[in-house]
């Protein structure tokens, strides 16, 4: 009996550590809502990385105004990228409390990550939620 407890405990800490460094699952079919969750969870990694580098504010909002993904005709984009959309405000919490769990190091990393995808010539949705396929942004290429 001695000897189950430590291996439940073991199992239980790896059980909750191991979420925190697995990839995103793959998006399913619907790749129209696996991006509208994606968009989401960036703005809301906007705000909070915004709310936590002040200096920097102006910059990110810049980023997210003229990130090519917005511009694409993604179903239902507008109204979950609404600024205040309970969706948005939502995201935009729990991406603070996501920062708030990070050493520094770790957080700048994520804001750095986030800014880049925002930044970068070719589209490009990246997060924690989903995983999109290769080439999943070519169907709203204009």
């Amino acid at each position: 009996m001695n000897r189950i407890l430590p291996l439940a405990f073991s199992l239980t800490t790896l059980a909750c550590i191991a979420p925190a460094y697995a990839e995103p699952p793959v998006c399913g079919a619907d790749i129209d809502a696996c991006a509208r969750t994606l968009v989401l969870e960036n703005a809301g990694y906007i705000k909070a990385c915004a709310a936590a580098y002040p200096a920097a504010k102006p910059l990110y909002e810049r980023a997210f105004k003229h990130w090519s993904v917005m511009k694409m005709p993604i179903p239902g984009l507008a109204e979950v990228a609404r600024e205040d959309s309970t969706a948005s405000i939502n995201a935009a919490f729990e991406a603070s409390e996501d920062l708030r769990n990070l050493s520094e190091e770790e957080r700048n990393h994520e804001c750095s990550s986030r800014l880049a995808n925002l930044t970068t010539p070719t589209p490009t949705l990246a997060g924690h939620a989903f995983s999109l396929p290769p080439n999943a942004l070519n169907k709203y290429s204009q």
